[in-house]
C-alpha cells in the first residue's frame, strides 16, 4: 500500500500533518493546565507566612490598593488604618502604617513575579516549534 505524506510549513518548519496535529493538541493541553494552575493560584491566593493568604485577582489588586492609598491619607490625618479582608473572610488590622507597607511591598513582589511567570510560560507554550520544545515546559506556578 502506497501511503501519502502529506507535510505543511509550520513556522519555518516542514512537518508532517500527523506531528503538526501532535503539536497543536499538546499545545492546548499546555496551555489548559497552565490556565487551571492560574485558576487554582486566583482561589488560594497569596499567603503572607502572617497566618493569612490575600487574593491575588484584578479585583483584589485594585480593593488592596485603594485600601492603602486611603491607609495613608488616613495615617497623615491621624484617624485609624483600614483593615482589609483576607481570602477567608477574616478582617487584618495593622498597627502601623509601616507594618501595612511592608505588607504591600511583599505582596506586590509575589504577584508581580506570578504575572510575569505565567505570562513567559505562555508565551513559550505558543512560541514551541517542536514538540520536545513544548514538553520540556512546566506548567506549575507558585507564589513566593
Amino acid at each position: 500500500m502506497n501511503m501519502i505524506n502529506l507535510t505543511l510549513m509550520f513556522k519555518g518548519l516542514k512537518m508532517s500533518i500527523v506531528e503538526s496535529f501532535r503539536l497543536y493538541f499538546i499545545r492546548i493541553k499546555k496551555l489548559i493546565e497552565l490556565n487551571n494552575q492560574w485558576k487554582e493560584l486566583l482561589n488560594s491566593g497569596w499567603n503572607s507566612g502572617q497566618g493569612f493568604s490575600i487574593g491575588i485577582s484584578a479585583n483584589d489588586i485594585a480593593l488592596l490598593s485603594g485600601a492603602y492609598a486611603l491607609a495613608k491619607e488616613a495615617y497623615n490625618l491621624g484617624l485609624p488604618l483600614p483593615k482589609i479582608i483576607a481570602i477567608d473572610d477574616s478582617i487584618i488590622t495593622f498597627n502601623s502604617l509601616e507594618e501595612m507597607t511592608a505588607l504591600m511591598v511583599n505582596y506586590g513582589n509575589a504577584r508581580s513575579i506570578l504575572a510575569s511567570s505565567f505570562a513567559t510560560k505562555r508565551k513559550a507554550i505558543q512560541n514551541a516549534v517542536v514538540l520536545e520544545e513544548l514538553m520540556a515546559i512546566d506548567t506549575n506556578l507558585s507564589i513566593v
